[in-house]
């Protein structure tokens, strides 16, 4: 006999929750120190603050060597 597509639907989603109680949580893991640390550059160097602060320093670095209002330092 066949089954519904209601009943098999039912055990699909009993079998996923089986299986999800089963997978360890990203937060149950300690980090290792390294991890920690690639967590912290990470979130520096992917943040909109750094971004501009670095733009503006790399701006002002060019205008200065185009310039030439302070000796050329990378001619």
């Amino acid at each position: 006999m066949e089954k519904t597509e209601t009943a098999l639907l039912g055990e699909l989603r009993s079998s996923r929750r089986k299986h999800r109680s089963t997978v360890p949580v990203a937060e149950d893991i300690p980090l290792t120190p390294g991890q920690r640390i690639a967590d912290a550059v990470a979130a520096t160097m992917g943040s909109w603050r750094f971004i501009i602060i670095q733009s503006t320093i790399l701006v002002a670095w060019l205008t200065l060597n185009i310039t030439a209002w302070v000796n050329h330092w990378d001619p």
